[in-house]
């Protein structure tokens, strides 16, 4: 639009400037060219101040609409005097600038060359008392501005995650799929062929052997087809922390811990597994025999122990900074030598044990302590976030780096789990509990979910359509949790979304192609314009009091609550945290709709499933989502590209995320585990993990 008003503005005050005849030299357009310019750039600001366009938006049209029109202003010029051959060397060269500007790749600086030489020729047939060496430079300095504006390079934040809006040609989440799709092909074809080379890859990542049973573990991960068997940083950075700890006291920790509230305890004893009857919790009754028959083919390889299950979805173990380092430094000493006593490896810890409930309160302070020192978490005084408001788009780049509480602290201050979590149970001190999903910054060991399995109904093809049969929409309900919801509701993470897209109103950020093949540039608008493709509400109103809970029901769009199966009817779903993980997520993957996803909370297969190839990632402030979906949902190639990922995803989680796949995962877990369990270590004083220097060496793998 700017382009277009630039452009008329231009032939508007060309079209006064009729003392122009036949007669007139090329000198008498330098007149008019300075005119020209005097009133034009009056009627550009006056159009940036009343449309409010940013600068990164209206500095490039800006020069491409003046050379435009110059460029045609010349040609009507030239063709009256009779210099017939300039008017086609400058027509070549306004030609080729224009499309060094907008094509993509080696083709581009070629195109620019070809301007320069035509720039040249058009100067060359002119007389020469037309000769005009300041005009030359000037259209040359133009040609390279221009080129510069189409070609300037995608800005990236890596450490925030996000990568901006402004790139040329395709759209940004198809740049994002490119690259995306290239790490995941890597990283699929890199998988050890054989045990040999398993071995040698465990020993080049974490610098030290398999732990016992990891020769029978293979041979079962190949029996069963499965596909990642190297991937497994996350498990092993979960369990550095745990390296200082002699197992004696890792054996003490678990036991006092497994008699406290909202804890299952499973006992192996003589090669078997058994929970205990006496320390168990009644909502994860539904899980332990599934539990047991996914462990108990790895029992043969584990020494007598206590495995201490959380049984609520929030998280349960964070533990100060400085606590952290002293446990690694316990590992680090021995590692490097300095110390060959079994006193390097920690065997002090509280006698006392109780959980802290940290509920219907902000917990900024407290879920940021394991954060170093350094971290832009440890600088940041909390405030809630203002609602979404319109600015520059930024789509996730970087999905596990969004998710980092300590080095984005923003993303982590939209979740209702940070602003006033319903319940929150916890202990700084380190504790072995294993729980289903965490953030980043706390020190619970993943286990992966039985529930995605055990669960009634699961997933259902008969009721799943075709993507052609699906409705053109997003779709998400579910009920008011993420935090206790009080006066401090609005700041919830689940309350922001369905706010945010069911108001009309409100304005938004959309991306515009400016011309064919050209950057694409945000503008303003409001969610009516889309609001159709949402659909998006509560069922049900929980976790608040009486007068609070009917409140809700004026305030956030409310639907009638439907079966699970009922999202399968459209294209795009979307999976949100509640109170910690969804407990959806696996579930919408293995449907033939396409999975968006926007949370903070890690479940133990997230290094296996990566954005913008298996599930579109949203920030929490879900500014982009409008224009992800209008992207995705109503342009051809968005279309294209959205069955594509929906249909990938689909094919991984069938691939990826079966029942066997995550009972591998398990095992590999427990054998992990024994290996530090194992009270032969205290005897040798060997330091588990083996690493040289921990804290700052970064495990090697996935980013995302």
């Amino acid at each position: 639009m700017l382009f277009l008003l630039l452009q008329s503005a231009v032939y508007y005050f060309l079209s006064k400037k009729r003392s122009i005849t036949e007669d007139e030299s090329m000198y008498g357009m330098l007149d008019v060219m300075g005119d020209l310019a005097t009133h034009t750039a009056a009627v550009l600001t006056m159009l940036v101040l009343l449309t409010s366009f940013p600068p990164a938006s209206w500095v490039p049209i800006v020069f491409l609409g003046l050379f435009k029109a110059t460029w045609w202003f010349s040609v009507i010029i030239l063709s009256r005097q009779g210099y017939l051959k300039t008017v086609c060397a400058v027509s070549t060269h306004g030609f080729a600038t224009q499309q060094a500007s907008v094509v993509q790749g080696p083709l581009a600086p070629i195109l620019l060359v070809v301007a320069f030489v035509a720039l040249y020729q058009s100067w060359m047939f002119l007389p020469p008392a037309a000769q005009s060496r300041k005009i030359q430079a000037l259209l040359a300095s133009l040609s390279v501005v221009i080129f510069i504006c189409g070609h300037r390079p995608t800005m990236q934040w890596p450490s925030i995650g996000f990568q901006e809006s402004h790139v040329g040609g395709n759209h940004p989440v198809e740049d994002l799929i490119r690259e995306a799709r290239a790490e995941f092909s890597a990283m699929v074809e890199k998988q050890s062929k054989s045990l040999q080379e398993a071995i040698q890859e465990y020993q080049r990542r974490y610098q030290r052997d398999p732990p016992p049973g990891f020769d029978r573990w293979y041979q079962m991960a190949v029996e069963a087809n499965v596909t990642l068997i190297d991937e497994y940083d996350l498990l092993m950075q979960d369990l550095e922390p745990f390296g200082g700890i002699s197992a004696k006291e890792l054996h003490a920790r678990t036991a006092k811990v497994s008699t406290a509230q909202l804890i299952s305890r499973m006992m192996v004893r003589n090669h078997t597994i058994k929970v205990d009857p006496d320390h168990h919790h009644p909502p994860r009754l539904m899980e332990v025999p599934l539990t047991i028959e996914w462990l108990e083919d790895f029992v043969e390889f584990l020494p007598d122990m206590d495995l201490a299950f959380n049984a609520i979805d929030e998280p349960r173990v964070i533990v100060p900074h400085g606590s952290l380092e002293s446990s690694l430094r316990a590992c680090r000493a021995k590692s490097a030598g300095e110390n060959s006593s079994n006193s390097s490896l920690v065997r002090t810890a509280s006698s006392k044990f109780e959980f802290l409930n940290n509920g219907h309160q902000n917990v900024w302070e407290l879920v940021t302590i394991s954060c170093p020192p350094a971290s832009p978490a440890s600088d940041t005084r909390y405030s809630p976030p203002p609602p979404p408001q319109p600015a520059d788009l930024h789509f996730v780049h970087n999905a596990s780096f969004v998710k980092d509480t300590c080095q984005n602290p923003v993303s982590s201050m939209h979740h209702g789990f940070v602003v006033n979590p319903e319940s929150l149970y916890t202990t700084q001190e380190l504790i072995p509990i294993w729980s289903q999903s965490k953030l980043n910054t706390f020190q619970d060991l993943i286990m992966p979910s039985v529930h995605y399995h055990s669960a009634k109904p699961g997933y259902n093809a008969s009721n799943d359509p075709p993507w052609s049969a699906k409705l053109n929409r997003l779709y998400w309900t579910g009920s008011t949790t993420g935090g206790h919801n009080d006066r401090n509701r609005k700041n919830l993470h689940r309350h922001r979304l369905v706010d945010f897209v069911n108001s009309p109103n409100r304005t938004i950020t959309l991306l515009n192609q400016t011309l064919p093949e050209g950057s694409w540039q945000p503008f303003q608008t409001t969610l009516s314009t889309m609001h159709h493709l949402f659909d998006v509400a509560f069922t049900k109103s929980v976790q608040c009091d009486e007068q609070t809970c009917q409140a809700m029901k004026k305030e956030y769009h409310f639907h009638d609550r439907q079966d699970a199966d009922h999202a399968f009817k459209y294209r795009f779903v979307l999976d949100m945290d509640g109170n910690a993980w969804s407990g959806r997520y696996y579930t919408l993957l293995r449907s033939k709709s396409l999975v968006l996803k926007q949370g903070l909370f890690r479940e133990f297969g997230d290094q296996w499933i990566i954005p913008w190839v298996h599930y579109v990632p949203i920030s929490m402030d879900a500014a982009e989502l409008p224009e992800v979906m209008r992207f995705l949902s109503q342009t051809t190639r968005g279309q294209r590209i959205a069955e594509g990922i929906a249909e990938e995803g689909r094919l991984w989680a069938g691939r990826a995320l079966r029942e066997v796949d995550l009972k591998m995962a398990a095992g590999r877990a427990v054998l992990e585990w024994g290996r530090l369990m194992d009270r032969r270590r205290d005897e040798s004083g060997e330091c588990p993990l083996g690493r040289t220097r921990v804290g700052e060496r970064r495990v090697e793998g996935s980013r995302r």
